[in-house]
């Protein structure tokens, strides 16, 4: 069944009630079955749709996909596909959206979580690490302020300060020689 047939017999069915006396609110689900056959036509979920829609919670983007939803509805009574096409597909992009929303955000939380011992283990090792370099950095001073050393090389003071286990090579890259 074509769209314009849908608004043909929405419109034969909106006289008859009339006729008969009926509400006006017969004609309205008249218009809203029909405006769900167009939808389901073009391909969109509205029963899902608006499904999704009664659990969203009470925000701007409910009072948006309501005021959407409207607006296609009346561009499905006017036959107009056009704009139909451009309400629905607004609808969907916005659904997407907010569901994508809802799945990213509890991630980014998680990645909070989880990064925030790292950088509170980082912090740690970066203090021990400035110390020992301050540490070195005051032995050489020590060393370049005797005449018997104050020629000497940063990797010549530097085999001179390593404790065992301590690497030269490191100490020679951490400490520098101050300009007197």
């Amino acid at each position: 069944m074509t769209p314009g047939a849908l608004v043909v017999l929405a419109d034969m069915a909106s006289k008859k009630t009339k006729e008969k006396g009926a509400p006006s609110g017969a004609s309205e689900a008249v218009k809203e079955e029909m405006f769900q056959w167009m939808a389901a036509f073009k391909g969109f979920d509205i029963r899902g749709f608006d499904k999704w829609h009664s659990e969203l919670g009470d925000c701007g983007a409910r009072r948006e996909l309501s005021e959407r939803r409207e607006l296609a509805k009346e561009a499905a009574t006017k036959n107009n596909t056009d704009a139909l096409l451009r309400h629905l597909e607004w609808m969907l992009l916005r659904w997407k959206y907010i569901q994508r929303e809802d799945y990213i955000l509890p991630l980014a939380r998680t990645g909070d979580k989880v990064n925030k011992p790292f950088q509170v283990a980082n912090k740690r090792r970066s203090a021990a690490s400035s110390a020992q370099k301050e540490a070195w950095q005051n032995r050489a001073d020590e060393k370049w302020a005797h005449p018997q050393h104050c020629r000497k090389t940063a990797s010549e003071i530097a085999r001179l300060i390593a404790e065992p286990g301590e690497n030269p090579g490191t100490i020679r890259r951490a400490i520098r020689k101050k300009l007197s």
